[in-house]
């Protein structure tokens, strides 16, 4: 569905003006028929996730053959919080949509409730749910900064209020240390038996692992490709396997960046090359090389690496030189028939062979 279509806002009739639903469940003198056009507001659309098409057109069908059961939520100024497919539906069968209205004191307590009500209703994969789940994280983080920010003017006023003149004409305010009351607070909160750890709370709203939510948590901060997080939001790719793939990113970057800030100096018949070790072997002389020691990334997708230094090594290597690389326990064997199978010579024999040795401890 595309939430992208924004209509501008009427301002409310003096009938709808007149109903603010504070209830999660309406009664049917809650529901209002509006003629008004309601107004989609991008965020509030873009916190869940989208339904497919086939879905869409269900909803849609169901709307005309059985009517509108379930109201529209929306504020007082007619932004739309919870409907927008039936908005749509209502839209396209040319149908008035029933409404609600719910009265919120904050837009951050608005997409709190976008997210409460729609996160048990739909059908989402573990990450949509760890998404969703960490967009209630963030909003949940803003209204605790609120909260300390707000109590922290009242304990001012408070503070200022109780100051009372001495005969000196200076003026002295009574509790003026800071307040350790909420150290206490924490302390005690640590000690209590059988709480539990803020992402085991949120794993179980999320319905799943701690360790699952972790990665996908991490996902999301480490921010990756579009491309990757809608394979993620579809199911084409599990989370397990894309943190993997971040994780190693990330270790490749630490270790590039520590190399590059180190002040180790190299022997002068040593070159440090970096780069992709294809591309980069072009430059070194044919049967050149005496040996060829690596440790490529040990998970499936990166198979092809041990076909490219087959390729490298038949070229780089002198007669008698060696090719010598790590490898994961699991693949060795897919491993071999790689290197056995390459389209390769090895230094200058017509009868290329690999020799393949084992540490078993």
């Amino acid at each position: 569905m595309d939430s992208n279509k924004t209509n501008p806002g009427n301002e409310l009739s003096t009938e709808t003006k007149s109903l603010v639903v504070n209830e999660n469940v309406a009664s049917e003198s809650d529901v209002l028929t509006t003629t008004n056009e309601l107004i989609i507001n991008e965020e509030y659309a873009s916190l869940v996730p989208q339904i497919s098409e086939s879905e869409y057109q269900s909803i849609k069908q169901s709307i005309k053959d059985n009517g509108q059961w379930v109201p529209i939520i929306i504020n007082p100024q007619q932004i739309i919080l919870d409907g927008h497919t039936r908005f749509w539906a209502c839209k396209e069968l040319r149908l008035e949509p029933k409404v609600m209205i719910r009265k919120f004191e904050s837009s951050l307590l608005e997409k709190q409730f976008i997210i409460q009500i729609n996160r048990n209703r739909r059908h989402l994969n573990p990450f949509q749910r760890i998404e969703l789940q960490y967009k209630y994280e963030m909003i949940e983080s803003e209204l605790a900064k609120k909260r300390v920010a707000d109590a922290g003017k009242i304990g001012a006023d408070r503070r200022w209020n109780n100051k009372e003149k001495v005969d000196d004409d200076r003026v002295v305010q009574k509790d003026t240390t800071p307040s350790d009351v909420n150290q206490k607070k924490i302390e005690e909160k640590s000690k209590s038996k059988g709480k539990s750890r803020v992402i085991d709370l949120a794993a179980q709203k999320a319905h799943v692992s701690p360790m699952t939510y972790y990665k996908g948590r991490e996902i999301i901060r480490q921010a990756p490709s579009e491309e990757e997080l809608n394979k993620l939001r579809r199911g084409d790719i599990k989370t397990d396997k894309v943190y993997k793939q971040l994780e190693n990113r990330r270790k490749i970057q630490h270790l590039l960046s520590s190399a590059s800030s180190s002040n180790v100096q190299l022997p002068d018949n040593i070159k440090l090359i970096e780069g992709d070790f294809v591309e980069k072997c072009k430059d070194i002389p044919a049967e050149s090389v005496s040996l060829i020691f690596t440790d490529p990334p040990y998970a499936s997708e990166f198979l092809p690496i041990y076909n490219d230094l087959a390729k490298v090594a038949s070229i780089l290597l002198k007669d008698g030189a060696s090719l010598v690389t790590y490898c994961g326990q699991n693949l060795k064997y897919k491993i071999i028939q790689i290197m056995e199978s390459a389209d390769v010579l090895v230094g200058n024999s017509n009868n290329p062979s690999w020799f393949i040795c084992e540490d078993i401890q």
